[in-house]
C-alpha cells in the first residue's frame, strides 16, 4: 500500500471519528470506554493482593465473593484471519480455542490460581501453511500451554508474596516497552495481537511491601523464553531478510531454568495525589534473540538465536487532570547486544569462525511520553511518541542512531456500550513503514461478542523491518464466548 493510499484510508478513518463525535449522540452511555488495548497496568500497588490482578480476567470478580472458594471462568474463541493481498494460502488464521482458568480461596490470606489455554489452526490443513516449516516456528499448528500457576498471599498487613508462572506489568505505555521488563511478547503477528493478550508469562517470585503512599517490589524471574518469534515459511517470519540457501538458522537457545540464570528486577513506587512515579532496576534477558555464528557446515552458514543479559535502569510516571491522563517513561539499558550490518562480510574475508562479531554492546536510552484523553462522551484518545537512541552509535550497527516511533488510537463506544470502533495506528521512523487497524467488536448477548476489523502494513524502504510484510494485509474476524 503506497503512501497515498494510506493517507486516504488513514483521511477516511478520522474523518468518521469525526462524525461520531459531532453527529451521533451524546449520553449513549455513561462509562468510560474499555477497549481492548485500555488499561494503564499499573502492576500489584494493592495492599491486599485479592483485590488487583495482572490480567484482566473473569476469575479476579468471582475470587472476590463469598459464595465458594473453587470457582472456574474462561472462554471459547474462534479466530480467522485472510490475508487478501497474497497470491495464495491467502487463509492465514482459522483457530478454535479453549481458554480456562480456576481460582481457589485456602483463607483469607493465600489463594492459588491456574490457567490455560489449547489451540489448533485449522488452516494449516486447508493450505497447508506448514509445507515450509522451519525452525524458530513459535506459532506452531496447535498447542496447550500453562498461562498461570501461582500462590498469592499476604504476610501481615505490610507484605504480600506470589510464586509462580504469572504475569508482571510495569510501565505507564500502553504499547511500548520501557521499563516492562519481566514479561516478554507474542511478536507471531504485529497489529493483530492485543497487549492484554501479548504479555508472556514466566515463573517468577514476587515479594511487595506497602507503606503508606510507598510500595517496594523485589521479583526473580526463573525462566527466559524469549518474545515469541515466527519461523520460516510464517506470514511474519522474523528472520525473513536472512532467508536463503546460504544460511541455516537453528532452533533458538534460551537461558536455562533455575538459579544460576535468575533475573532481578526491583520496582519502587511513591503514589501522589492524582499520579505515580516508579524507579525501576532490572538485570534480565533481552527479550528479543541476536544471531551468534557458528560456522560453515557443507558451505552453509550457520546461525543460533540467543539471549543476553541486560541492566535496566528506568523511570514512569503518570498525572491525571480532569480527563487526561499524562505519562512520561525513560529507561538506560546498559551494553545492549544490537546485530552488525557487516557480518556477512567478516565471514566472506575468511577470517576464522571463533573471529566473527555478529553483535556490538551498547547502550541505549529509550524515552516515551504520552496523553490519553476521555473528556468526551463514550470516547477514548491515547497517543504515544516513543525515541530510543543508540549512544556511541557505529555505522555497522544493524540500527539508526534514532528510532522514533509514534502511537496512536482511538476507540468510541455505542448502543449502551454493546458497540465498540476502534482505530489503531503505528508509524515508525519516517519512511520505515506504518501498521493501520481498524476494527468493530459487538457484544450480542451477555459473554458472546464479535470482532471484526482489517490491518494494513506500509512500508517504502526496503531496508525497514516492516517492508517484507508490506503485503500482508488481512481482515481478521474474532467470535468470543466467555462462560
Amino acid at each position: 500500500m503506497g503512501r497515498t493510499r494510506l493517507k486516504k484510508v488513514l483521511g477516511l478513518f478520522l474523518m468518521t471519528f469525526l462524525l461520531w463525535f459531532t453527529v451521533i449522540p451524546v449520553g449513549i452511555g455513561t462509562a468510560d470506554t474499555a477497549g481492548e488495548l485500555e488499561g494503564f497496568e499499573e502492576g500489584y500497588q494493592e495492599n491486599d493482593p485479592f483485590e488487583n490482578s495482572d490480567t484482566n480476567t473473569l476469575v479476579q470478580d468471582m475470587v472476590q465473593t463469598q459464595e465458594s472458594a473453587f470457582k472456574i471462568g474462561g472462554f471459547v474463541k474462534i479466530e480467522s484471519e485472510y490475508a487478501y493481498n497474497k497470491n495464495n494460502e491467502k487463509l492465514s488464521r482459522l483457530r478454535p480455542l479453549l481458554f480456562i482458568e480456576t481460582a481457589y480461596k485456602i483463607n483469607e490470606n493465600y489463594k492459588i490460581k491456574a490457567a490455560g489455554q489449547a489451540f489448533y489452526d485449522v488452516s494449516y490443513d486447508i493450505v497447508a501453511k506448514d509445507k515450509n516449516k522451519g525452525s524458530n516456528l513459535d506459532d506452531e499448528p496447535y498447542d496447550a500451554e500453562l498461562k498461570d500457576l501461582y500462590l498469592d498471599g499476604k504476610l501481615g498487613d505490610i507484605f504480600s508474596v506470589r510464586l509462580g508462572r504469572q504475569i508482571i506489568a510495569w510501565g505507564d505505555s500502553d504499547y511500548a516497552r520501557i521499563t516492562d521488563v519481566i514479561n516478554p511478547r507474542d511478536l507471531t503477528a504485529p497489529g493483530l495481537i492485543d497487549l492484554e493478550d501479548a504479555r508472556l508469562p514466566v515463573a517468577a517470585l514476587r515479594v511487595s511491601a506497602f507503606f503508606d503512599a510507598w510500595s517496594f517490589d523485589l521479583v526473580t524471574i526463573h525462566e527466559h523464553p524469549g518474545s515469541k518469534i515466527s519461523g520460516k515459511g510464517s506470514d511474519f517470519d522474523y528472520y525473513t531478510l536472512l532467508r536463503s540457501p546460504e544460511i541455516s538458522i537453528n532452533d533458538k537457545q534460551t537461558p536455562d531454568f533455575g538459579i544460576e540464570d535468575t533475573g532481578l528486577a526491583f520496582k519502587v513506587t511513591h503514589a501522589f495525589n492524582g499520579g505515580d512515579i516508579a524507579f525501576v532496576v532490572a538485570n534480565t534477558f533481552d527479550d528479543q534473540p541476536y544471531l551468534s555464528y557458528n560456522g560453515l557446515k557443507n558451505g552453509v552458514m550457520v546461525f543460533t538465536p540467543e539471549y543476553d543479559r541486560m541492566t535496566t535502569y528506568g523511570i514512569s510516571s503518570s498525572l491525571a487532570k480532569g480527563s487526561s491522563l499524562f505519562k512520561v517513561e525513560t529507561a538506560f539499558r546498559q551494553e545492549k547486544k544490537i546485530m552488525r550490518n557487516d557480518v556477512l562480510a567478516q565471514i566472506s574475508s575468511g577470517i576464522p569462525a571463533s573471529s566473527v562479531r555478529t553483535t556490538g554492546s551498547e547502550d541505549q536510552v529509550s524515552a516515551l511520553t504520552g496523553v490519553e484523553y476521555t473528556g468526551f462522551t463514550d470516547l477514548r484518545l491515547s497517543f504515544e511518541a516513543q525515541v530510543i537512541h543508540t549512544l556511541n552509535h557505529q555505522s555497522y550497527l544493524g540500527v539508526d542512531e534514532n528510532k522514533y516511533f509514534t502511537y496512536f488510537q482511538a476507540t468510541k463506544a455505542m448502543l449502551n456500550e454493546t458497540l465498540e470502533l476502534a482505530l489503531f495506528w503505528v508509524c515508525m521512523n519516517p519512511g520505515n513503514g506504518n501498521i493501520l487497524r481498524f476494527s468493530t467488536t459487538y457484544d450480542v448477548f451477555d459473554g458472546l461478542s464479535v470482532q471484526a476489523g482489517v490491518v494494513f502494513y506500509e512500508s517504502e524502504n526496503d531496508s525497514s523491518d516492516l517492508h517484507p510484510y508490506k503485503d500482508q494485509d488481512r481482515i481478521f474476524i474474532r467470535v468470543k464466548y466467555s462462560f
